[in-house]
């Protein structure tokens, strides 16, 4: 375990933040442009793809980066920007062609490839 120490600083303005740390000012200012940038990202991608494209997006994007996690429907819905009803009826389409795990109540990938196979050949890519 490494020592560390914990310092407590009240600031009110953004400013004072960066006068007292620009390193720490610069690391908050980047990860907020990362988050932004990724936000406006999804939202041009509800706009141009399909609920059935960002559907699969969303599920090849939190499985593909967070495996070990047990998504939800109604996560994939908020991710994707599409209602949880219409993420559950899909997703029944999905089991039918082996995509998901049909043995499974729950949002289990079974063919990651299939999964990007079958979003590249409805969004024409």
């Amino acid at each position: 375990m490494l020592p560390s120490e914990l310092l407590q600083v009240n600031l009110s303005t953004f400013t004072e933040l960066d006068s007292v740390s620009s390193n720490l000012s610069g690391f908050l200012v980047r990860g907020v442009c990362y988050e932004l940038g990724e936000a406006e990202n999804r939202l041009t991608q509800m706009t141009s793809n399909s609920a059935k494209v960002r559907i699969m997006d969303a599920i090849y994007h939190l499985f593909d980066n967070h495996p070990e996690y047990q998504w939800t429907y109604r996560e994939v819905g908020e991710y994707s920007g599409t209602d949880t009803t219409t993420v559950i009826r899909f997703c029944k389409e999905l089991k039918g062609m082996g995509i998901l795990d049909s043995e499974s109540r729950k949002l289990q990938v079974s063919s990651i490839q299939g999964l990007k196979a079958y979003r590249d050949e409805l969004a024409g890519d």
